[in-house]
């Protein structure tokens, strides 16, 4: 796997990776943090890219059950509130991985 960016000397990277799970690279990552969103919001933003109704389940069905990469996930947020919200649980969690000691 590839080396953890704590040890490549820098401060943090992140990794927006839907499929991280499921292609094994996770274990090259120092934390995980799942972004939990419900049904509905999750099937209205597909609607908003043009899919399908059944597109979302599609994909779905080929990746990890959400309730397994949930609980993988040290952190989570709440990703099916405002953008604001969401945006301040990002800033808050990345100032505190940005303190941790590495």
């Amino acid at each position: 796997p590839p080396p953890h960016a704590r040890a490549a000397g820098a401060p943090a990277i992140v990794v927006d990776a839907p499929l991280l799970v499921e292609s094994g690279l996770d274990g090259a990552c120092d934390v995980l943090v799942f972004v939990d969103c419900p049904l509905a919001t999750r099937q209205a933003r597909a609607a908003a890219r043009g899919w399908d109704p059944a597109e979302l389940a599609r994909r779905e069905r080929h990746q990890h059950p959400l309730e397994a990469k949930r609980a993988r996930a040290r952190y989570s947020i709440d990703g099916g509130v405002c953008l604001e919200t969401t945006f301040k649980q990002v800033q808050e969690l990345w100032q505190e991985t940005l303190d941790r000691d590495p």
